[in-house]
């Protein structure tokens, strides 16, 4: 493992030090309505080893005796290193001089002049950094008449990006790992472990990285492209042509304007763009180009925000809300099919061995149908919030509203079950009742009994984070405004109420609040209005983007501390050291008593009288099944008595009694 680690490390490594400093074209767009020549595809490669230009040019000339010379300007972060002027009829053997009346394309590479020193204008760092910002403009312009002939504007490229699919894989694999664990523990009856939710905090963290790309906001590409390594956690996926296709028109057969996804150039057709001299020009082409396009008005430049963000991966803006509504269908069918083959086979064995099943699986099937509901809340009211103000398709504004009813209610209507069945009894009693605790661990799990109503703020949070995303699409100021109160309110109530069963969970829950918080902060100078210079832009996103990517580094070293059993290991460690020796002969029979017993009552020898269990729930009868079915939810009238079978977990910090927790 270790091995092929080191082998993979070694050839990445290689690779970066193979790769060529140069700089290429990697969209073209016109810069002024092309009145003498129709450029059908243009692309050039600057090498800084040897100081040359490799190109490849498709175009037609329709106006005739043609002399041309053209101004290349190259813009980089907004600073122009580049403003050179070169005549075609000094290069090349002057073939294109006149330009020739017809299609003519021509590809090879050539020497820079002498007096054009372009390495030195260049600065090292833009053949490194990741997503570079810079265009390179030329312009024809007619050597009699000194009229633009032609205005062509290219995004370049060094090749180097922060959206890395394979990132996306690892993400994935990683949040996969944590789900294994999470249906692993939630599915043993009694269990204690953290991992389920730190499986929830895993997509949070997720869905959080991928929303702070939604906003209106001028961003630097580099943190874009970040942002859109986390997209799938969302439920936008790369779009498919075909569903995108079936997607676009089901909403022209009901009433959409079936608009499809354009290509995004980052520099160049989204609103906010500085680096552009000229206008905000509509795309031309990707990098190739059919027939050619005629200029639009800059009012048809991608709005910044959501449009961007989805058409980065292929998906409409319009088609946004319906690519998540399948993802969450999908992944909503994928649970009802598992849970009722699960349940269906548990049935079966049972009728076939006679043998009488516990009740816990089916609690624990709702409970995952419960968490899903909690993780896809965030961006179905996203999307769907944001549909509703594009007026586009019936079908898909009937279907939002649905889908949130769906999701919403869930939430909401096991809440109140929650509430009542806590205004009923007790904490204590729904945590030791285990079909209350399989069914609701979800949404109090995590959290100390005193502290169980700490879910309500943080879903609340997610709600008004749904609207100031969805609804605020047309002031990123507000968005983020709007998006740090919400994130520092949440942080301050997290650290003084101390939600978590053990400290070092309310460590990592409020290292998390703060991470959010900064996170949101760092935002700010990506507003539009605050005209902050690119190259702090470009700073500030890739300080924000190493945060993040601190953070999901230790959200992983968390999950794997969690499929360990750090208190059994312990233990055997205690008594290889021969620290049980001390322990009078009948230890191990008073260790299990006194396990037993810390199941049987709280940390504190004298509860109070209201959150006692009743005596008569001490033995296993019809009468206290009866009596725990008035006052907690309807289970299995033969099922174990609560105060035996559970293992209730009561914590001071230092100490925690059930079952062994792991590390966080």
């Amino acid at each position: 493992m270790r091995l092929s680690l080191f082998f993979q490390l070694s050839s990445l490594l290689a690779l970066s030090f193979a790769h060529d400093d140069s700089l290429f074209t990697s969209s073209v767009s016109y810069c002024a309505p092309p009145e003498a020549i129709l450029i059908r595809q243009f692309d050039i490669s600057y090498f800084a080893s040897n100081d040359s230009v490799v190109f490849n040019v498709t175009a037609a000339s329709v106006a005739p005796n043609l002399n041309v010379s053209a101004m290349v300007l190259l813009n980089v972060y907004g600073m122009k290193p580049v403003n050179i002027s070169l005549d075609f009829c000094h290069v090349l053997g002057n073939v294109l001089c006149p330009l020739p009346q017809y299609n003519f394309s021509g590809s090879g590479s050539i020497p820079l002049p002498q007096g054009v020193d372009v390495a030195s204008h260049v600065p090292s760092i833009a053949y490194k950094i990741p997503d570079l910002e810079a265009f390179a403009q030329v312009t024809l312009i007619d050597t009699s008449t000194q009229q633009v002939k032609a205005c062509v504007q290219s995004t370049l490229s060094n090749g180097w990006s922060t959206r890395q699919p394979a990132v996306s894989w690892a993400t994935g694999g990683l949040a996969f790992l944590a789900l294994i664990a999470c249906l692993w523990y939630s599915s043993a009856e009694g269990s204690t472990s953290l991992a389920p939710q730190r499986f929830i905090d895993l997509m949070f963290l997720y869905q959080h990285i991928g929303s702070t790309g939604l906003l209106n906001l001028n961003y630097p590409v580099v943190f874009t492209s970040y942002t859109l390594n986390f997209s799938w956690a969302l439920g936008l996926f790369a779009g498919s042509t075909a569903i995108q296709n079936a997607i676009d028109s089901m909403r022209r057969r009901t009433g959409g304007n079936g608009q499809a996804a354009v290509g995004v150039i980052e520099t160049v057709n989204r609103k906010f763009s500085p680096y552009n001299d000229v206008v905000v020009p509509s795309p031309l082409t990707r990098r190739f180009v059919s027939p050619p396009v005629e200029i639009e008005t800059s009012g048809n430049s991608l709005s910044a925000g959501i449009p961007t963000y989805t058409n980065s991966l292929g998906i409409a803006a319009t088609d946004a809300f319906m690519s998540v509504f399948f993802t969450a269908i999908i992944l909503f069918a994928i649970v009802l099919v598992l849970s009722l083959f699960l349940l269906g086979g548990v049935a079966l064995y049972a009728r076939i061995t006679g043998k009488a099943t516990s009740s816990h699986l089916k609690f624990w099937a709702r409970a995952n149908f419960l968490r899903l509901s909690l993780i896809t809340f965030g961006p179905i009211f996203i999307f769907s919030f944001y549909q509703w103000t594009l007026h586009d398709s019936w079908l898909s504004i009937v279907l939002s509203v649905i889908v949130c009813l769906v999701v919403g209610v869930t939430v909401v209507v096991n809440t109140i079950f929650l509430l009542i069945a806590i205004r009923r009894s007790s904490p204590d009693e729904i945590d030791r009742h285990m079909p209350s605790r399989a069914l609701f661990s979800p949404l109090y799990g995590a959290y100390r009994l005193s502290r169980y109503w700490y879910f309500i703020p943080v879903f609340a949070a997610s709600f008004l984070k749904s609207l100031f995303v969805g609804f605020g699409q047309k002031s990123g100021t507000v968005q983020v405004i709007g998006l740090l109160a919400i994130e520092s309110l949440l942080g301050l109530l997290t650290i003084f109420a101390r939600p978590c069963r053990t400290r070092r969970s309310d460590t990592l829950t409020i290292y998390l609040c703060v991470i959010r918080v900064v996170s949101t902060g760092l935002l700010i100078p990506f507003i539009a209005h605050l005209e902050v210079k690119p190259i702090p832009r470009v700073a500030i996103g890739l300080v924000n983007a190493v945060i993040l990517s601190v953070t999901v580094v230790i959200m992983f070293i968390a999950i794997v501390l969690n499929l360990l059993p750090w208190s059994s290991m312990w233990r055997s460690l205690r008594r290889k050291n021969g620290s049980m020796e001390s322990l009078p002969s009948n230890a191990s029979n008073s260790d299990e008593k006194s396990i037993i017993s810390s199941h049987d009552r709280p940390l504190n020898p004298t509860p109070p009288a209201s959150h006692s269990l009743p005596l008569e729930m001490s033995e296993p009868s019809s009468q206290s099944a009866h009596h725990a079915n008035n006052h907690l939810l309807p289970t299995h009238a033969g099922a174990i008595s609560p105060a035996l079978s559970s293992a209730s977990s009561y914590t001071s910090y230092g100490h925690e009694l059930g079952s062994p927790r792991s590390f966080s």
